[in-house]
């Protein structure tokens, strides 16, 4: 072996606690020669559950309409992805409509109180057209986002999104289509 053939010690095929050494100038596998971290860090994708809300006047309550469980028990120092979409329809009753929706991210850690993560508001003011058009006074419009967070400590935790409505006027607002994923590593 040449003094310029570069060596790179890497795991044995099968055995991560086996090294060996690898000439990289004339091993055609040395890409799985390279050596890789002990531990390399786990990686969770959980599907939540989405369910439906309607509101029609200001007083209505807050509705969870989303939410997934991610057990973080195994990862150190956990990262927490939170992916959140849904449909928003408004359907007005008169051109003076309006409508303000609160979005709100919220984890519960095992089966401790909820801790609010985020906030996100969603407004609809004012309908153009002819009030006795009626796809003029219907419209759907998509309502997504993301979130990510850095846990001080693993568990397990259930993330929701509950809906509150802020302000309401002459309409009907379907949040509906919900669906929430959640990335951990």
């Amino acid at each position: 072996m040449s003094a310029s053939t570069k060596r790179v010690y890497g795991p044995y095929k099968g055995d991560c606690d086996r090294r060996i050494l690898c000439d990289c100038e004339q091993d055609l596998g040395c890409a799985a020669c390279k050596q890789q971290h002990p531990f390399p860090k786990k990686t969770i994708l959980s599907c939540g559950q989405g369910f439906d809300a309607v509101f029609i006047n200001p007083n209505d309550p807050p509705i969870t309409v989303a939410s997934v469980i991610v057990d973080t028990r195994d990862i150190v120092k956990p990262t927490v992805g939170i992916q959140f979409s849904s449909v928003v329809q408004f359907l007005a009753t008169f051109t003076s409509a309006e409508g303000r929706l609160i979005f709100q991210l919220l984890k519960a850690c095992d089966n401790g109180n909820p801790l609010l993560l985020n906030t996100w508001v969603y407004e609809f003011a004012e309908v153009e057209g002819n009030p006795g058009d009626f796809d003029a006074l219907r419209f759907s419009k998509s309502f997504n986002f993301n979130f990510c967070e850095f846990p001080a400590c693993s568990g397990c935790c259930e993330y929701f999104v509950r809906v509150s409505i802020d302000n309401i006027s002459l309409a009907t607002i379907f949040v509906n289509n919900n669906q929430i994923t959640a990335l951990a590593q």
